[in-house]
């Protein structure tokens, strides 16, 4: 059917005051990468402290995802009942009080309980992020979800050289913990007080004007359809291979190739770089193809993961190459997977679908530190990184080709129509 759309449904705000929102939110964004990072980076010092091993050391600075996949999917259920702003900045305040409470941890079990719930404020914030933009500019998916990628892109870029020169500072990792904890609450503070709600509750094109037609006519009514579960099974690789990644990168640098820590946080920084062209990612994707475009994306991370892991030594190669990483995970496969997810599924669902993906990417992310860790301890960094990192991308390219793209929502304006 061709749903028709009234305007006097619900009110827009200008395009400068949205636009405004929309750059609260991703900065809001920053320093939930920032919170990700900031325990893999000072992995090193942490472990050296409580006596950690590589596979307990792993399974800390990624434990956070369990907590975030746990989340997500009931947080996407109550997108659709609940207020979204609300759930954003609890989201917000969980992760930064339990980003503090880090710093006062006795040993794994407790840092590991802490860890863990700061996943579940950041998965509640993605969820609600990505849930609200979305809604708002329905037409553009991708470009919203890239946009949104380049507060990501900055706490990535940030994250590691601030958490190591915040550490070096007094030397107490402490340091960078409190900080970045501090700034989630005020962040947390300027949504409550700026974003209306008008913006962050919108409903998309179900509420929208009678100039875009949406075609649902061949999108199952169902939400497990076959699209959404093969997008499920990619999202949970691109968790597993991304944290797995992320979460000992800098431990392979600064102990497999001795990298002076400095030099090491700015190749893992040089991910954040890459992740803020997530616009331009967007853009191609809803542009072109969301789904070839993941394609491409996937190939090229088994191809530089493979490089970085197995061939190159060079610290300046190792930061182009991160740079790319950073591209290609948070500009081109995630926006257009998560596009892909959203057009899998009708309007309805678009914070189930959010919920979906985030669910299945940390779940599966939630093991990627100890299950690396594990690997490379028992089978070297070069062997455990080619069966984790390029075999799995490969797998999730080639998984993408089964979306039949005949079953997606089509949302088009009446005069392109």
């Amino acid at each position: 059917m061709i749903a028709n759309l009234n305007a006097s449904e619900i009110k827009r705000l200008s395009l400068i005051a949205s636009i405004v929102c929309v750059g609260i939110l991703t900065i809001s964004y920053v320093t939930n990468a920032m919170d990700r990072i900031i325990f893999p980076m000072l992995l090193k010092w942490i472990s050296a402290d409580y006596g950690f091993d590589l596979k307990s050391g792993g399974f800390l600075a990624t434990v956070f995802t369990l907590g975030a996949g746990l989340a997500a999917w009931p947080t996407g259920w109550l997108l659709d009942r609940w207020s979204r702003k609300a759930i954003l900045i609890l989201g917000i305040v969980i992760y930064s009080g339990f980003t503090y409470l880090t710093t006062i941890g006795f040993g794994f079990t407790d840092i590991g309980v802490y860890r863990f719930i700061t996943g579940v404020g950041e998965g509640m914030q993605v969820s609600a992020l990505f849930a609200i933009v979305c809604s708002y500019f329905y037409m553009h998916k991708a470009l919203m979800v890239g946009t949104i990628n380049l507060g990501f892109g900055v706490g990535n870029f940030l994250g590691p050289y601030l958490s190591i020169r915040l550490m070096m500072y007094n030397n107490n990792w402490h340091t960078p913990f409190i900080i970045f904890a501090l700034l989630g609450l005020c962040l947390a503070a300027i949504i409550w007080g700026t974003v209306p709600r008008t913006f962050t509750e919108s409903k998309g094109p179900s509420n929208e004007d009678a100039a875009v037609k949406v075609d649902l006519s061949n999108v199952p009514q169902n939400f497990f359809n076959r699209n959404v579960l093969v997008c499920g099974l990619t999202a949970a690789v691109w968790g597993f291979c991304v944290f797995s990644h992320v979460g000992l990168y800098a431990t392979f640098l600064l102990t497999k190739l001795n990298m002076p820590p400095v030099v090491a946080s700015v190749a893992v920084s040089m991910m954040g770089i890459g992740g803020l062209f997530g616009m331009v990612g967007g853009w191609i994707g809803d542009r072109y193809s969301n789904r070839w475009f993941a394609i491409a994306g996937w190939a090229c991370l088994a191809l530089v993961w493979y490089l970085q892991y197995n061939i190159v030594l060079d610290p300046n190669v190792h930061n182009v190459l991160n740079f790319v990483v950073g591209f290609a995970v948070t500009s081109v496969v995630h926006p257009n997977s998560v596009s892909l997810l959203q057009r899998s599924a009708r309007p309805e669902f678009i914070g189930r679908t959010t919920g979906f993906f985030h669910t299945c990417a940390y779940l599966a992310a939630g093991l990627s530190g100890f299950v690396f860790g594990w690997s490379a301890q028992r089978f070297g960094w070069n062997i455990a990184a080619f069966a984790l990192l390029t075999i799995l991308p490969i797998i999730a390219g080639a998984t993408l080709l089964f979306v039949n793209q005949a079953q997606l929502l089509r949302t088009t304006s009446r005069s392109s129509a």
